[in-house]
């Protein structure tokens, strides 16, 4: 989820995260918060909506950090976070970049990202989403 703050809005954005997975589809949340504060917190609106996360992008866009080639984030001082292994270790886990990057192809394009998924059975490839930010896209579509 992305747009606002979607933590402001968890309890109303839980039951479409949910649908969400039932769809066999990954989730990635982006936030200005921090997962460390998140997890102090302890919000219950918040972690439920965070554990049907499977990732999270973390952290204030900061202009004078900005990088145009961070994959997924638009400054240095956001990180991917892995969720469902955030919450196993029960404390922030970096995503594996390869990982992230074996699920989704990124292309730059006048400052908009296009994300595309490959169908590996038939080779065909689909536009996804085309904007700054994306918030759901599935490796097997």
């Amino acid at each position: 989820f992305s747009g606002g703050e979607p933590l402001c809005q968890a309890a109303a954005l839980l039951p479409l995260a949910k649908e969400i997975k039932k769809l066999g589809l990954n989730l990635f949340i982006y936030t200005g918060s921090i997962f460390e504060d998140l997890l102090k917190e302890q919000n219950p609106d918040i972690m439920a909506l965070l554990q049907q996360g499977d990732f999270l992008v973390d952290g204030p866009f900061v202009l004078a950090q900005r990088d145009l080639t961070l994959l997924f984030r638009g400054s240095q001082n956001q990180r991917i976070l892995d969720l469902p292994q955030s919450f196993l270790q029960g404390k922030a886990v970096l995503a594996s970049i390869g990982h992230a990057t074996s699920m989704f192809g990124l292309r730059l394009h006048a400052r908009k990202f296009c994300f595309f998924s490959e169908d590996k059975n038939c080779g065909k490839r689909r536009h996804l989403w085309q904007e700054s930010v994306f918030s759901i896209c599935n490796p097997h579509l």
